[in-house]
């Protein structure tokens, strides 16, 4: 099954078409966990604040105005919390958040933060086979492109900075000149899987990386005399040459499909925070999502619409900003733009 990839060329950037992907993930603060003077209400509580660089909305996800708040002396709880931020404010400053625990309440805040796939991931052919003509054709391919070996999941053949994600192994069948030669096996070359993955866990201040590339959940051991505070910061997607709001914001609507990329096998399509207990059972668990607006009178409205610069249908122009300037009015795609799109796509880097 071949799936489209290149869902970016869609959306106009001044990001160049296929940035850098080689480089790296950038060399992020060791992870925090430090004492405050917070003095939650209840005992037992565990909160989530946001830690922002602009004004948006933060809290229960069926009512924004309460606190992303849990009383664990209620017995074990899950809460789904939001925040909203109006996309160039998501785009440039990205986000972050403060978990405030009471004193003796957990002994280990887990966080597990949003990625997906980013790239098909498959095994190649079994067989490479091609004659080359007395002239030079390249004639009877198969599991090749002009005599060159090709794997659909292997990206590095369009340009170099970008992953490979094509496994297993091949046998190659080349005819030169009426002669027949078989190479042993040999390997399709794929690089580590977490190449293939992306999303604000790549992206944060307690990002490590595992040894296949996939960021690692994170355990905070607190201290159990004082309130604890643990620290997470996630950058801007324009940190990373992006041109769309994708790698932060991983709000779906209610009649969205469930995007391919969240269902990689190491997708993570939400922002988790656990409270733990020294067994690793569960006290509370917060579930994280970030919808970003399309403009500010909608954000600023009672009952505005997130997403009012969408298609209004696959094929159809996204509407244009009212001042004349010709600009669109959904500046900085999400995953809601796809749905409306019908674009059966894993995701992308920009």
């Amino acid at each position: 099954m071949t799936v489209s990839l290149f869902a970016f060329a869609c959306q106009p950037t001044d990001a160049p078409e296929l940035p850098d992907w080689s480089g790296g993930f950038p060399n992020n603060d060791p992870p925090t966990v430090a004492p405050t003077d917070t003095d939650p209400p209840l005992a037992g509580l565990v909160t989530i604040a946001p830690v922002l660089e602009f004004d948006g909305r933060f809290g229960l996800a069926d009512d924004l105005e309460q606190p992303c708040a849990y009383d664990t002396t209620a017995g074990f709880g899950e809460i789904e919390c939001r925040l909203e931020a109006e996309e160039l404010d998501a785009f440039f400053e990205g986000w972050g958040y403060d978990v405030l625990v009471e004193s003796g309440t957990c002994t280990y805040i887990g966080v597990s933060n949003y990625m997906y796939q980013a790239w098909g991931i498959g095994e190649g052919p079994p067989v490479v086979r091609y004659t080359i003509e007395a002239n030079g054709n390249c004639i009877d391919e198969i599991g090749s492109q002009n005599c060159q070996p090709y794997c659909e999941f292997n990206y590095s053949t369009l340009d170099p900075s970008l992953p490979n994600c094509c496994y297993g192994q091949y046998t190659s069948i080349i005819t030169v000149a009426g002669v027949q030669n078989v190479a042993p096996a040999q390997a399709w070359g794929g690089g580590d899987i977490g190449d293939c993955y992306d999303g604000a866990a790549y992206n944060s201040n307690i990002t490590e990386l595992a040894a296949n590339g996939i960021p690692k959940p994170i355990l905070f051991e607190l201290e159990e005399t004082v309130n604890n505070t643990v620290s997470v910061e996630f950058d801007g997607p324009i940190e990373g040459e992006y041109a769309s709001n994708i790698p932060i914001a991983n709000y779906l609507n209610s009649d969205d499909p469930i995007p391919v990329a969240f269902q990689g096998f190491y997708s993570r399509p939400d922002y988790v925070v656990e409270c733990l207990d020294d067994a690793e059972e569960t006290l509370a668990r917060f579930i994280l999502k970030v919808q970003d607006w399309d403009t500010v009178a909608e954000f600023e409205s009672l009952e505005g619409d997130a997403d009012i610069g969408a298609k209004p249908g696959p094929g159809k122009p996204a509407p244009l900003e009212g001042n004349g300037s010709g600009d669109q009015l959904n500046d900085r795609w999400d995953w809601h733009d796809f749905a409306i799109d019908e674009i059966d796509v894993v995701g992308f880097r920009d």
